[in-house]
């Protein structure tokens, strides 16, 4: 496979994922070389609000700081994505009990192959720096990524929707929590 097919493949896959094509995570389940593509969405996505936090600091005069806004609202987004899906897939399988869903046979690798394609709406943090826009594309990635997640969840793990609606949000929750107290904690 070329790299411009392999471009175009996640593309899509990144696309169909935003707009949560419920074939795209049958099709995940069955090519294990996705992880890659998966883990690649991830870092496009947090290279995105990186830009977004660059592109804010030099508006602001500080083009200093714009390399490590990019670099540290970067890692930030991949941090964040990890405590994600690491939240989501406990968060899962602790509720399956309530749903009486069999999901021990889902790996976190099974799990991650597809689930990093979910942070595709985070590409909006890229608008962060514009006033009033960038507000609204932060609300708007982190709600549709929290849908999108939900749905991922729920054909992962072939459960109803209402199991990965709650993984989802309250693993979104838990990793936006965890993610600031650690922040806070470096900055102090």
């Amino acid at each position: 496979m070329n790299i411009v097919t392999t471009s175009k493949q996640l593309t899509s896959r990144m696309t169909r994922a935003a707009f949560a094509d419920r074939g795209l995570y049958w099709e995940l389940a069955l090519d294990a070389g996705a992880i890659r593509q998966s883990l690649l969405a991830v870092v496009i996505v947090a290279a995105a609000l990186g830009v977004g936090s660059a592109i804010h600091d030099v508006m602001r005069g500080a083009v200093s700081g714009a390399i490590g806004g990019f670099t540290v609202m970067g890692l930030w987004g991949m941090f964040y994505w990890f405590l994600f899906s690491v939240s989501a897939w406990t968060l899962a399988k602790l509720l399956a009990g309530l749903y009486e869903v069999e999901v021990e046979r889902v790996t976190y690798l099974q799990f991650v192959r597809r689930f990093g394609f979910v942070s595709s709406p985070g590409l909006l943090l890229i608008l962060t720096p514009i006033p009033f826009v960038g507000e609204a594309a932060v609300l708007m990635a982190f709600m549709w990524t929290a849908l999108a997640a939900a749905i991922a969840i729920q054909l992962t793990f072939e459960a109803p929707i209402g199991l990965g609606v709650m993984a989802s949000f309250i693993g979104m929750v838990a990793a936006l929590l965890i993610s600031v107290l650690v922040g806070v904690y470096l900055l102090s």
